[in-house]
């Protein structure tokens, strides 16, 4: 499938991007590189790369037709985008709760205009009977705040306690709602913290401002960073430090191939013609993504100095 993936040269991005390739699908992928410090979709990955805003509609226009000059020559020339995959967002916590109007601004209005010009495509090709575009949403855990049960499933309320949380849950929202009004596919992907790396170690967590326990306490260790600092030691946990759920980045990369792979047989199963035009039971599906198994934070310091070295805290 020709797949057009917003913000996929972060971190889950870029590893769906290898995992799409891999799997024998053809990727344009659109980032600002606002948030990363490398550019290896276009130096390994070797594929159609627009640095720009996810919200310009422009350029999401031009790109979803196959109208735009990078995709000259190439696979998607003149074709139609078949899917997106949408990781495109700010996604730090704690900044969201210290300047939430920007998280606001780019998260959601930025995401509303990519779903109107999905929506008004979908529309013309509604009308010639063709198969519309379906996105797959890269939610988040954060969307649950603090939970009433455990293990959180996809029934679990959602009362996110930080705006970064809530731009999320007001995407999923929006995503539910344009399934009934427009007809819209969607598979919601919530994810717990993702960590790893690619298994070639081509490339793994390497943004500009590091805010993820695993790589700080290996820079830490290596001495990149002098001091690592533990916010919380009161838990009622087994060691009084924060336990949560790690997923490999590799196994979310996976998890969006299965989630592009249910979304495209629902749709090749529709009936488009005009004497029965069969919808999908479902327009919007939601998935967890995580391990139901949790370690603390004092694990994985630990497990750290055990491979590495000392940990400075």
């Amino acid at each position: 499938m020709r797949v057009l993936v917003t913000g996929g040269a972060g971190f889950i991005g870029t590893h769906t991007v290898k995992k799409l390739i891999e799997n024998g699908h053809a990727p344009v992928v659109m980032d600002t590189l606002e948030k990363v410090n490398n550019e290896v979709i276009r130096s390994k990955l070797n594929i159609p790369f627009l640095k720009s805003n996810f919200g310009n509609k422009k350029n999401l226009m031009s790109l979803i037709t196959g109208r735009h000059e990078i995709l000259k020559n190439t696979i998607h020339e003149n074709k139609y985008i078949e899917a997106v995959i949408h990781f495109a967002a700010y996604s730090d916590a704690r900044e969201s709760s210290e300047n939430p109007i920007i998280y606001y601004k780019n998260n959601v209005l930025e995401s509303i205009s990519l779903l109107e010009v999905l929506c008004d495509l979908n529309l013309n090709k509604a009308r010639n009977n063709s198969i519309p575009i379906p996105l797959i949403f890269s939610s988040t855990c954060a969307t649950f705040g603090i939970p009433e049960k455990l293990p959180i499933d996809e029934n679990c309320p959602q009362n996110p306690i930080n705006p970064y949380g809530r731009t999320k849950l007001i995407i999923e929202k929006m995503l539910k709602d344009l399934a009934q009004s427009n007809n819209l596919k969607s598979v919601i992907l919530r994810y717990f913290n993702a960590a790893g790396a690619s298994e070639d170690g081509s490339f793994g967590e390497n943004r500009k401002v590091e805010a993820h326990l695993i790589p700080s306490a290996i820079k830490s260790a290596l001495g990149i960073t002098k001091k690592l600092k533990v916010f919380g030691l009161n838990h009622s946990t087994f060691d009084g430090s924060c336990i949560r759920d790690y997923v490999h980045v590799i196994d979310i990369a996976e998890a969006h191939i299965l989630a592009l792979e249910k979304i495209k047989n629902e749709l090749d199963n529709l009936n488009l013609t005009q004497k029965n035009k069969t919808l999908l039971e479902q327009n919007c599906f939601e998935y967890n993504i995580g391990l139901e198994k949790g370690f603390s934070v004092l694990e994985i310091i630990q497990k750290v100095e055990d491979i590495v070295g000392g940990v400075s805290i």
